[in-house]
C-alpha cells in the first residue's frame, strides 16, 4: 500500500494525528508530542507506505528541531519555512490553517491563500 491520505482511511487518520502533533513539536521545540503519538503507531504492524511515512516524519522533526533549537531568532517566522523546504505540505497547510481561522480581512485572505497552495502541493505529491 502506497501512502495516500486521499484514498484510504487508515493513513488519513494517520497523517492527521501525526500532523498535530508533528506542529506542537514545531512550537515546542520538543519532540516529545510527536513521539507520544507516533511511537506507538510504529509500533503497530502497519502497512510499509504508512510506516515510511512515519519514518520520514520522525527523520524530518529531527533536522526541523536541530534548526530551531540552534537559531537565536524567533522561530515562529522560521518554522513554516522549514516545513515547506522540507515538504512537508500538510503540515504547513496546519500551521497556517490554525492562524488563518483567527483572523479577519486580507489577513484572513493570506492565511488562506497559503493553505490552499500546501493543499495543491500536497495533493500533486
Amino acid at each position: 500500500m502506497t501512502f495516500d491520505p486521499f484514498e484510504y482511511r487508515l493513513c488519513r487518520d494517520v497523517r492527521n494525528q501525526v500532523g498535530e502533533a508533528f506542529i506542537t513539536s514545531i512550537k515546542q521545540i520538543d519532540p516529545t508530542p510527536f513521539y507520544r503519538t507516533a511511537h506507538p503507531l510504529m509500533s503497530q504492524d502497519l502497512p510499509s507506505g504508512i510506516q515510511s511515512y512515519l519514518n520520514h516524519r520522525e527523520t524530518c522533526l529531527k533536522t526541523i528541531l536541530a534548526l530551531l533549537s540552534g537559531s537565536p531568532k524567533d522561530t515562529t517566522q522560521l518554522s513554516p519555512i522549514l516545513l515547506w523546504n522540507h515538504q512537508l505540505f500538510f503540515e504547513f497547510h496546519e500551521w497556517f490553517e490554525a492562524l488563518w481561522k483567527r483572523q479577519d480581512g486580507n489577513e484572513k485572505t493570506g492565511f488562506q491563500a497559503l493553505v490552499l497552495v500546501a493543499v495543491a502541493y500536497e495533493q500533486d505529491l
